[in-house]
């Protein structure tokens, strides 16, 4: 799946980098794994709109069969990985 833009997108105290498919917080990497950082760069390219659990699924995953729980593993592993930088639970509850 290529979802790289040559964009950045900054949320919070965060940059994400589509290009180099890179997570930065304060220009320091936050480590993520390949498909984390998809959901990541789906979710911020859509910032505007909510993006319901079937579209992100079939754009994770196209054309391929997976269970609802490798989404939901997804999310939380993303979840864990913007929660470990201090001051950001806000940022997992809005």
């Amino acid at each position: 799946m290529s979802l790289a833009e040559n964009r950045f997108y900054r949320f919070g105290e965060f940059t994400v980098d589509g290009e180099q498919k890179v997570l930065l917080h304060d220009g320091k990497r936050v480590a993520l794994t390949p498909k984390v950082f998809d959901t990541l760069l789906i979710l911020v390219m859509n910032g505007e709109r909510i993006i319901e659990k079937d579209e992100l699924m079939s754009r994770l995953w196209p054309d391929t069969f997976v269970e609802e729980s490798n989404l939901t593993f997804n999310i939380k592993q993303l979840r864990k990985a913007l929660a470990t930088v201090p001051n950001n639970l806000a940022l997992l509850r809005q």
